[in-house]
């Protein structure tokens, strides 16, 4: 999979709203989001195929361990195979602290 955002490794502040998206990709019947957390899965979704777009719900920041997420994509098929995965991406969660001392930094 293709133009993932954000990008790997990014810090994102838990107030902003957090989309994450992909290119398309032909064939799909749909998206299954997963989010994991401290080993964890905490949030899954399942996103229509000609929406390549997820915005996180704030509460899957109350579920985050030690300020950090991961997530992937996962294409299923007519029939629910799963396909295409992406890898992994990792979010680094910036407490309202932390993001005031980046906004400083920059």
């Amino acid at each position: 999979m293709t133009n993932l955002q954000p990008a790997d490794e990014a810090t994102l502040h838990i107030a902003d709203p957090v989309d994450l998206l992909w290119a398309p990709v032909p064939q799909t019947s749909y998206y299954r989001v997963e989010i994991e957390s401290g080993g964890k899965v905490i949030h899954e979704a399942f996103v229509t195929p000609g929406t390549p777009t997820y915005r996180l719900p704030p509460f899957v920041f109350d579920r985050v361990v030690n300020n950090e997420l991961r997530w992937r994509i996962v294409v299923v098929d007519a029939k629910g195979h799963d396909g295409v995965k992406s890898d992994w991406r990792r979010i680094k969660v910036a407490s309202q602290d932390e993001q005031a001392s980046l906004g400083k930094r920059r």
